[in-house]
């Protein structure tokens, strides 16, 4: 069955929804992800210097040499480079208000749906209006925090950094 949903923002387009059923049991990672934010790049350093390269591949061939390298690569990285902790990411939820008001303007898309009248439609118009509204005011006041907490707090700010600049696996 499709619903006719509420449009998103401004749009004159009607978002369709639809219950798909799959079941897809979910499958835990077990790649190994390190955190490089808080390597040791120093010890890494001093570690590879100690090592006599010449002495330890004197006479053996460039595959055996680099097999040896790699190997005492992933020593070192595991050594100097601690595994990342798994978590999860909170959601930019909005407020209990904001959300009443989206629910408003979902049950108002709905009756004018049902019954297609100018009244019904204005009363949705209003609501979406407030809703948007309301939204926007949400993000600015998040955004005023955020730069607020910058002022005072140096690492705030890099680790916000840190956190938009990081690649994402899938």
């Amino acid at each position: 069955m499709v619903n006719y949903e509420v449009s998103l923002g401004k749009s004159d387009h009607v978002v369709l929804t639809w219950t798909l059923l799959l079941i897809i049991p979910p499958v835990p990672s077990n790649q190994v992800k390190h955190n490089y934010h808080k390597c040791d790049y120093q010890g890494i350093q001093r570690s590879l210097q100690t090592i006599q390269w010449k002495d330890r591949w004197e006479g053996i061939t460039v595959n055996e040499m680099w097999v040896d390298f790699r190997q005492k690569l992933r020593e070192v990285v595991d050594m100097y480079i601690p595994l990342k902790t798994e978590s999860k990411r909170v959601r930019n939820r909005l407020s209990n208000h904001v959300q009443r008001k989206i629910s408003e303007r979902g049950r108002a898309w709905q009756k004018y749906r049902q019954y297609q009248s100018g009244r019904n439609f204005a009363k949705y118009k209003q609501l979406r209006s407030e809703v948007n509204r309301a939204i926007k005011k949400e993000e600015d006041q998040k955004r005023k925090r955020i730069l607020a907490g910058f002022k005072t707090i140096r690492k705030g700010f890099m680790a916000t950094c840190a956190v938009n600049r990081q690649l994402k696996t899938m």
